[in-house]
């Protein structure tokens, strides 16, 4: 494989829904109080009797690029839990959406350490395209990916996309690319 491309889940790829519509959607429907104070760890927030959870189609495209690429590796890498697995691939099911693999949370490994373990697993590998939506811009969430890239090697080319109005757009963030940075840093000082 010379690429691999990485997806998240919730926000980037699928329309989920946020924790307060989502409590309040999933209380109407089945007449009853959401039952937990968390959301985002439980079953509740990723059931397709109550949400209709669809793919973004601008990312859908895109993700579609690199499905069919035959030098492209393709994997969602989502923070749910390894026990909302059944949930998170029949949605991608329902949509569907076929990739390479779909990874969970497993204990305190982030996404970067994910990343360097394909990294090691996979040699040939030049370019790494990562799609996140960094809830938000949360920091800790942004440095899961920018924390590596010392660790990444001169010929591998790593983009970190963030994706933008749930799913809509997505823009680079960061890049490895020397040109594509320096491009990027023309294009700032152009802004009035």
């Amino acid at each position: 494989m010379k690429k691999l491309a990485i997806y998240d889940f919730d926000g980037t790829l699928i329309d989920t829904p946020e924790a307060e519509e989502g409590k309040l959607k999933w209380s109407e429907v089945k007449g009853m109080p959401y039952p937990h104070v968390g959301w985002w760890g439980r079953a509740e927030s990723l059931d397709t009797d109550v949400f209709d959870m669809k793919p973004f189609p601008n990312i859908l495209s895109q993700l579609r690029k690199d499905v069919v690429n035959p030098n492209a590796y393709t994997i969602i890498l989502t923070s749910r839990r390894e026990k909302l697995r059944p949930l998170v691939e029949k949605i991608l099911s329902d949509n569907g959406i076929v990739v390479d693999d779909v990874l969970l949370k497993r204990g305190n490994e982030t996404k970067g350490d994910v990343i360097l373990s394909y990294l090691r697993s996979m040699p040939d590998l030049v370019k790494i395209d990562v799609y996140d939506d960094f809830a938000g811009g949360e920091e800790r969430k942004i440095k899961e990916f920018t924390d590596i890239e010392d660790q990444i090697p001169d010929n591998v080319e790593y983009n970190i996309y963030a994706v933008e109005e749930r799913g809509d757009r997505f823009e680079l963030m960061e890049s490895t690319n020397n040109i594509l940075n320096i491009i990027k840093e023309e294009l700032r000082n152009l802004k009035p």
